[in-house]
């Protein structure tokens, strides 16, 4: 029903906002870590609040407009992403997912991060978050 829409629509833009905040925070939180395998916990759980922010922004973008072919892009969205973050961590390797200083050892080396943002910013369907 409308009504319902309409809720979940409200209550979806404060948690996006949530997530938005824990997104933020991760990212503070990875350059104050002087651990490797610490880091890389902080990068997993960003990439989980990117996830989930998506998965809301295209649940409300589905709620308002009803069309099927938003589904569609957004399990194309993550199958191509997730794929894209397998890809590094099993091919490439742990070993080769760092990204060294200027002639800095391995002990100053740090992950490389792949915690880009990839909602929907071109999409014609943008603006139908916020009504």
């Amino acid at each position: 029903s409308e009504w319902m829409i309409n809720l979940i629509t409200e209550t979806s833009k404060y948690l996006m906002i949530l997530l938005i905040a824990f997104y933020t925070f991760f990212n503070f939180r990875f350059f104050s870590l002087p651990d490797l395998k610490r880091k890389r916990v902080i990068c997993a759980r960003q990439n989980q609040a990117m996830f989930l922010i998506h998965l809301l922004a295209y649940v409300i973008i589905y709620l308002k407009t009803e069309d099927e072919k938003i589904l569609v892009f957004y399990g194309a969205q993550v199958v191509k992403k997730s794929v894209k973050l397998n890809i590094r961590v099993r091919i490439m390797g742990r070993n080769k997912n760092i990204v060294s200083k200027t002639n800095a050892g391995p002990k100053n080396a740090m992950p490389k991060r792949d915690c880009d943002f990839f909602l929907i910013i071109h999409s014609p369907y943008n603006a139908l978050i916020w009504r």
